[in-house]
């Protein structure tokens, strides 16, 4: 029974943890837990929880009396998630360079030259936010440091609230392709500078766009 409990209480929280990162629950939103507890056919316990629970990892805000809200991505925010990932980043891929297998980059680029413009514009930045998010925890898994893993794990879940909004911004679908595409042909060529350079290079730019268009 006890399983059965922690079952529920983990999926309704995965459940609301997957609609605010994917943007169907938009920042500012007001979540209903009456809504939620009925889509998710699940009894308000595991509903309340779950929402303590994502309060703790700044997803949402709980105001006594006053409801239960999506947080703002701000300026701020933005910057000290990326800050994160200006430190952390460039050294995870010099620890892990000689790990990465060609092969693997070889078809990351392939897939990063796909023409998908015929697609909707949802299915491309899903397309290519998958592709990005596939590519940076890769290279973190190649780390084998669990602490680390689990630490950039929440930074990238962030992340991926920022791409959700911005990815169309700027032109930006095709810079963060090239981008990529750049960081690839450095580690194919063995060049571990240039590699991390570039990936530094392609950080701030994603932060700069981000914190730019959430103050149009």
């Amino acid at each position: 029974m006890k399983q059965k409990v922690s079952n529920l209480k983990e999926s309704a929280y995965k459940s609301i943890k997957a609609k605010i990162i994917h943007g169907h629950l938009k920042p500012g939103d007001a979540i209903s837990e009456d809504e939620l507890q009925a889509e998710l056919n699940v009894s308000r316990t595991p509903i309340r929880e779950s929402l303590i629970r994502l309060q703790s990892e700044n997803f949402v805000v709980i105001y006594p009396r006053k409801g239960i809200f999506v947080v703002n991505l701000t300026p701020k925010i933005i910057r000290e998630i990326f800050e994160v990932r200006e430190f952390v980043e460039p050294q995870v891929l010099r620890k892990v360079f000689r790990k990465i297998d060609k092969s693997w980059l070889l078809d990351m680029k392939e897939k990063l030259s796909l023409d998908m413009s015929h697609l909707p514009n949802e299915e491309q930045k899903e397309y290519f936010v998958n592709l990005d998010d596939h590519f940076h925890n890769h290279l973190l898994e190649l780390s084998e440091n669990d602490y680390l893993i689990d630490m950039m794990e929440k930074v990238y879940d962030q992340v991926h609230r920022t791409r959700i909004h911005t990815f169309f911004a700027e032109h930006r679908s095709v810079s963060t392709k090239e981008e990529h595409v750049r960081i690839i042909d450095a580690i194919l060529d063995e060049d571990i500078e240039l590699a991390v350079n570039r990936l530094l290079e392609h950080v701030i730019m994603s932060k700069e766009v981000a914190v730019r268009n959430l103050l149009v």
